[in-house]
Formats: C-alpha cells, sequence, structure tokens
C-alpha cells in the first residue's frame, strides 16, 4: 500500500508541475501577444498621426519646424531602447498657432498636441 500511495502522490506532484507549467507558458505567451497587440495599435495610431500632421501642415503652410525643440530620425534619439521623433511647430502672426508637437516612441507611445 505504501508503495502504491507514494506513486499516487508522485503522479499528483507530477501532474501539478506540469499544470503550473503550462499556465505559466500560456501567461508568458498571452503576455507577449498583449505587448505586440499594443505595439501594433501604437504603430498604427503612429501612422494615421503623421498623416494628420502632414494634412496640418499642407492647410496651414506657415507652419515652421522648431529645429532646437525636435528630435528627427536622423538625430537617433532613443527612449527606453526605442527609436524616438519629436517634431515642434509653431506658427505666429496670422495663423497663431502657438504650437504643434507630434511625439513618436515607437512600440510605446504617441502623442500629438496642438
Amino acid at each position: 500500500r505504501r508503495w502504491w500511495l507514494r506513486s499516487a502522490m508522485a503522479r499528483v506532484v507530477v501532474v501539478a508541475c506540469v499544470v503550473v507549467g503550462v499556465a505559466r507558458g500560456f501567461t508568458a505567451q498571452v503576455g507577449r501577444q498583449a505587448r505586440v497587440l499594443r505595439a501594433s495599435a501604437i504603430d498604427t495610431l503612429g501612422t494615421a498621426q503623421e498623416a494628420t500632421v502632414e494634412k496640418i501642415l499642407s492647410a496651414i503652410p506657415e507652419l515652421a519646424l522648431k529645429r532646437d525643440q525636435s528630435w528627427l530620425s536622423e538625430d537617433g534619439v532613443r527612449v527606453g531602447g526605442a527609436a524616438t521623433r519629436l517634431a515642434a511647430y509653431d506658427a505666429p502672426g496670422t495663423p497663431n498657432v502657438a504650437w504643434l508637437s507630434s511625439l513618436l516612441v515607437e512600440g510605446a507611445l504617441s502623442s500629438l498636441t496642438i
């Protein structure tokens, strides 16, 4: 009887370990998929944001890039290891646009401020 009891307990422990291992793997997989979906959504928003800024720039040609307050692709700025772009514009005078900025941190953040 003791042998059978020990054997049965060992099987329960093995099954429990397998279940925990599978659950951890599933959780890790879900976490990876959530990061991919988040990055994909942010990239989609970033693309739409760039198109919006282009439309605004074409509608208000007086908007001028404030190069000293911008980080362009060629500047190679990274935030948290991700490529980062910040484009800042203003249009003093008749258009009276005090500030327009487009911030994109690849896979992490997209922000448009007008």
